[in-house]
């Protein structure tokens, strides 16, 4: 049995990739959002929220000791002598 990403397997190959290409445009337009949400995170100093989720995302996949809480005031100690 064929398997695709259009379930009607009796549809046209141009059907098919017309659907897969839709499956795939939206795909690429959450990542992009998903991106520049995470960028404006940064932009407007939320580093909490935004230390967060690259916590929960990288230093967990590397199964890392450090914890968020030493990332976090490593940033408070560079942002006071900034000022």
């Amino acid at each position: 049995m064929e398997q695709s990403l259009y379930g009607e397997p009796t549809a046209d190959t141009s059907t098919k990739l017309w659907h897969s290409l839709k499956i795939v445009a939206g795909f690429v337009i959450f990542v992009i959002c998903a991106t520049f949400a995470v960028l404006a995170l940064f932009y407007f100093e939320c580093y909490v929220l935004g230390l967060w989720i690259l916590h929960q995302q990288i230093f967990r996949k590397l199964n890392s000791p450090k914890p968020l809480k030493v990332v976090h005031q490593k940033m408070v100690r560079r942002r006071s002598r900034m000022q």
